[in-house]
């Protein structure tokens, strides 16, 4: 399990690369994007309610003033300018979108894994 194996996290960063890179962007580049593709999927829970959406305060059930009832981290631009050494302008103009594309194609490979290992099972 990857969230628990940094090994594993770092291959399926590497996996990642080899995906993205070449997309109009250098291997730096690639692989600052997918490490920051992998965190975000990893560490996707919202820090104040760990991902329920909702928090208790004192004895009332409300939902978290964070992440609005969703139970997912919102990871900001400035998060993401800082993990790829860019400026918000430089992001802004270019990179915009960029980790989301790895974090899709991330997903994807997972369902694909998934999906296999469930028809394997049924065999």
């Amino acid at each position: 399990y990857v969230a628990n194996d940094p090994a594993a996290a770092r291959r399926a960063a590497l996996l990642l690369i080899k995906r993205i890179a070449g997309r109009k962007m250098g291997r730096t580049m690639a692989e600052k994007i997918a490490t920051q593709a992998v965190k975000e999927h990893l560490l996707d829970k919202c820090h104040t309610c760990g991902g329920t959406g909702t928090r208790m305060i004192e004895s009332l059930k409300v939902i978290c003033p964070t992440c609005h009832g969703v139970g997912v981290k919102r990871y900001s631009d400035l998060t993401r300018t800082a993990a790829l050494d860019l400026n918000i302008e430089q992001y802004r103009r270019g990179w915009v979108g960029k980790i989301e594309d790895a974090r899709r194609i991330l997903t994807a490979a997972i369902a694909t894994v998934m999906r296999e290992s469930h028809r394997q099972l049924e065999e």
